[in-house]
């Protein structure tokens, strides 16, 4: 049993806390004597314990409540901490979910904006829109159909580097489109595109290992479909066609070369 003096000292909390927690529910005492002694038990401090830690983790005391309601512990001291624990890292792994979701999201957003090459917000609210409905843990891998691709292709298709994550494949691939977004005022044909769509060109090749057919099945999913938009944000039509002209002319250059 514990004193409200120990809990103070064992928790680092006031004096007036421990009484709004009691006033509220949260945390009620052991035992509370005529002249208003209050003894606290072992599951007391074990619960205080827990509603400090959901406090760190930005949950309010209403959500803290809700959580707890009808927790029952063990009465063994020791199998109650280790049951408390327990469901505090689930708490936390938890949490740790949602934080890294919401850097992804983030992520993603940079990501995005460098591709799109401008910030247009009613696209940016769909993109969050989007990604809101989706479990992430590191990044999202898109699904495929496998009516669509064979195995190998899907196999492929598996190792290409997301949006929002760490994969500095990704932000190589932004550069290179950015670089072509200052240059689609310029002709397909002129020595600056053609020597980013060589760069490009390199770039898909090594990323869907070789397989040109894979290569132009992909890219053609990625044109927008007449009014809707590309299936990934910040390929707009103008961009996508801008890159299919300075890649023509790389690959019939190529050809030409070849024969």
């Amino acid at each position: 049993m514990y004193s409200m003096k120990e809990m103070i000292h064992l928790s680092g909390i006031s004096r007036r806390t421990l009484y709004y927690y009691d006033q509220i529910g949260l945390l009620t005492p052991e035992v509370v004597d005529d002249n208003g002694y209050r003894i606290y038990s072992e599951q007391n401090l074990i619960r205080l314990q827990q509603i400090l830690l959901l406090k760190s983790l930005g949950y309010t005391l209403s959500q803290v409540a809700e959580l707890l309601s009808g927790q029952t512990l063990p009465q063994n001291g020791k199998e109650a901490w280790v049951h408390s624990l327990e469901q505090q890292i689930a708490w936390v792994d938890e949490e740790q979910e949602k934080l890294q979701r919401k850097r992804y999201l983030l992520k993603s957003m940079i990501h995005a904006v460098g591709t799109s090459g401008k910030v247009n917000a009613p696209e940016l609210q769909q993109l969050l829109k989007a990604l809101e409905s989706k479990e992430v843990m590191n990044a999202n891998k898109p699904q495929f159909n496998s009516d669509t691709y064979t195995p190998e292709e899907l196999s492929i298709l598996s190792s290409l580097p997301v949006m929002g994550s760490e994969d500095s494949r990704i932000q190589e691939y932004i550069e290179l489109l950015e670089h072509i977004r200052l240059y689609m005022s310029e002709p397909p044909e002129s020595d600056t595109v053609q020597y980013l769509a060589k760069r490009l060109w390199n770039w898909l090749l090594l990323l869907f290992q070789g397989n040109t057919q894979l290569l132009e099945k992909y890219w053609a999913n990625l044109a927008p479909k007449q009014e809707e938009d590309s299936p990934v944000y910040g390929h707009d039509k103008e961009l996508v066609a801008y890159v299919n002209r300075m890649m023509d002319v790389f690959l019939k250059r190529m050809g030409a070369e070849e024969q």
